[in-house]
């Protein structure tokens, strides 16, 4: 037992004097990193597995240093890859997005993956290439919004989630909601989410704080949008549009007897230019509109602290 206990540490002492017998010296991009050739050639068919596989003659400089003309910051994560088969994602987008063109470059397929499989997804819109993949949401995605460097996302699992765009990071979970959150916007300050629990709700993007709910529609609210004057508008499958008062928590209700329950559906996102141009836009004629009988609607909506 003592004899294989010995030769154990013998060969375990051996192999680092041949790690240190192989040891390279590179220079990427004016940094200088010092390894092994085990672990240049550990991703078999990699450019790097090729270059130091002793199949061909590499040159050194004065001081025995390999020039490579690439990034020097990202091949610290490259090496860092080689050695453990993982790595330790940057958080931002751009410094993915380097480590990606870098490990593509070195033909590391697996590293290229990871990056792809990290924890937010992204889209460049000039060619339209997905970046990264947010998995939070425990059912489907059905609302985006972009605030103030800020991505919030509404979902079927009825929770509101905000990320960093420059980091990629879940700052918090905005929860009140009991069903479906089918629609957000930014209106004097506020974030307002409309769900399919048939209400209407206004958070403080920067502390994540519940501030009110309003109430008064009667089925899935489906849409909301902000007026030119400073007024929050939601459309629903109740068949009416509401023009609410944000700041006195109050609503003035429209309405629309005749429309068909199909108009109102906000399948394509309403742009509202007051109340009539919101109704032209959801399908409803000017001229329809005006024939509308004007109900006196007493302002009873409820508004929940």
């Amino acid at each position: 037992r003592e004899r294989s206990a010995f030769e154990a540490e013998k060969a375990a002492v051996a192999g680092v004097a041949r790690a240190a017998a192989s040891r390279v010296r590179l220079n990427v991009g004016g940094q200088t990193f010092e390894t092994t050739v085990g672990t240049l050639t550990q991703a078999k068919g990699s450019m790097l597995e090729t270059m130091f596989s002793g199949r061909f003659d590499v040159e050194t400089d004065a001081d025995g240093a390999t020039f490579l003309d690439r990034d020097g910051q990202a091949f610290a994560l490259v090496l860092e890859y080689l050695r453990d088969g993982h790595v330790h994602l940057p958080p931002g987008r751009p410094e993915r997005q380097r480590l990606t063109k870098e490990a593509d470059f070195y033909c590391l397929k697996g590293l290229v993956q990871l990056v792809k499989d990290a924890n937010a997804t992204w889209w460049t819109t000039s060619d339209i290439t997905l970046q990264e993949t947010l998995k939070v949401h425990s059912d489907y995605v059905l609302c985006l919004l972009l605030v103030d460097g800020w991505v919030v996302s509404g979902s079927s699992d009825a929770t509101i989630q905000v990320f960093d765009v420059a980091t990629t990071a879940r700052r918090r979970s905005l929860l009140g909601h009991t069903d479906y959150v089918t629609c957000m916007t930014h209106c004097l300050g506020r974030l307002f989410s409309g769900s399919r629990d048939h209400t209407i709700r206004a958070w403080d993007l920067q502390t994540g704080q519940a501030l009110y709910t309003l109430t008064g529609h009667t089925n899935f609210v489906q849409c909301l949008q902000e007026s030119e004057d400073g007024h929050l508008v939601s459309g629903s499958q109740d068949c009416t549009i509401r023009v609410w008062d944000a700041d006195a928590r109050q609503a003035v209700r429209v309405r629309v007897p005749h429309a068909d329950r199909a108009v109102l559906r906000a399948r394509d996102q309403v742009a509202v230019l007051g109340l009539l141009e919101a109704l032209h836009e959801v399908g409803v004629s000017r001229e329809r509109v005006e024939r509308l009988p004007r109900l006196q609607v007493p302002r009873a909506d409820r508004v929940v602290a």
